[in-house]
């Protein structure tokens, strides 16, 4: 991933999309803010490969003049690739709002309302800022928490909320607008198709690795807890096991002729006791399309 210029992917009513985001930076004494597009359109990709090859053969876009621009056509796939911290279900936003505002909730919202506010910014579209504004709770979600606690709070939450429910279609609606996916150059995108194929097949087969190795671990743990009950469950019968009385025997030692050696003989001057019948041995227990200035 080239510095300050981060892949992304958005929820949107016709699908997930990948893109890329070049986060606010400052140049001759101004600052800018900008997606992947051209003129009035933000520029989406169904998948990885096709952005790929995209920004490997394209130069007719906005982000060309970005100061870390002439890293990003070297990417690699996987580099491409936006990872968690950078995906945002825009979609899901009804359905999030729905839950409790705790701690996880409200960082998942403030992350996908800042994200809309970029977009907002970059792509002019007013719509979209009227609707986050009309609610003093998405200025707030930035605090955490804290802002939508106690009674006050509760009914900060309830005003976002409601206004997600009448209002976030709209919001959806302004952004699909000027999403478009441009032409691709198809020997490159060939090529790029190869290469998430790879890819993802390399992470199929650690994740089946990663799943033998836990059934493994879980095999072993399973042995080790059968060994462990048995080797307390035989010290078990040895400790209630009852011990035999002792007889009294004499040895004798006697002489050889044909050896010099002694050898003892035992006599037993009592037979040994039977345990009575009744005895009984107790059982063992066994997780922008467009540059924007400020």
């Amino acid at each position: 991933m080239a510095q300050d210029i981060v892949p992304i992917e958005l929820g949107l009513p016709q699908g997930d999309v990948v893109t890329l985001w070049a986060p606010r930076w400052r140049e001759d004494g101004e600052e800018w803010e900008a997606f992947l597009g051209h003129e009035d359109d933000l520029y989406a990709f169904a998948d990885t490969a096709r952005l790929a090859a995209f920004v490997r053969t394209d130069s007719e876009h906005d982000l060309i003049d970005h100061p870390a621009w002439h890293v990003v056509p070297a990417l690699t796939v996987g580099e491409l690739t936006p990872d968690e911290e950078h995906q945002y279900d825009l979609v899901g936003v009804p359905e999030l709002v729905a839950e409790d505002p705790d701690t996880w909730v409200i960082s998942e919202l403030a992350d996908i309302v800042a994200m809309v506010r970029s977009l907002a910014d970059v792509c002019e579209l007013t719509q979209v800022h009227e609707i986050l504004d009309s609610a003093t709770g998405f200025g707030l979600l930035e605090g955490g928490t804290l802002p939508f606690s106690g009674r006050e709070g509760a009914i900060v939450w309830t005003e976002l909320a409601e206004v997600v429910a009448d209002k976030w279609d709209d919001v959806l609606d302004a952004i699909d607008e000027v999403v478009s996916e441009p032409a691709i150059d198809e020997a490159a995108l060939a090529t790029a198709q190869a290469e998430l194929a790879e890819l993802e097949a390399q992470l199929s087969d650690e994740d089946s690795d990663d799943a033998e190795s836990e059934s493994d671990a879980a095999d072993e743990a399973e042995t080790d807890d059968a060994d462990e009950e048995a080797d307390d469950a035989a010290e078990a019968a040895e400790d209630v096991a009852p011990t035999p009385r002792s007889t009294r025997c004499a040895a004798t030692w006697t002489t050889s002729r044909c050896s010099s050696a002694r050898t003892a003989t035992s006599t037993c001057s009592a037979r040994p006791r039977r345990w009575p019948a009744t005895s009984r041995t107790p059982v063992p227990v066994r997780k922008a399309t467009t540059w924007r200035s400020w």
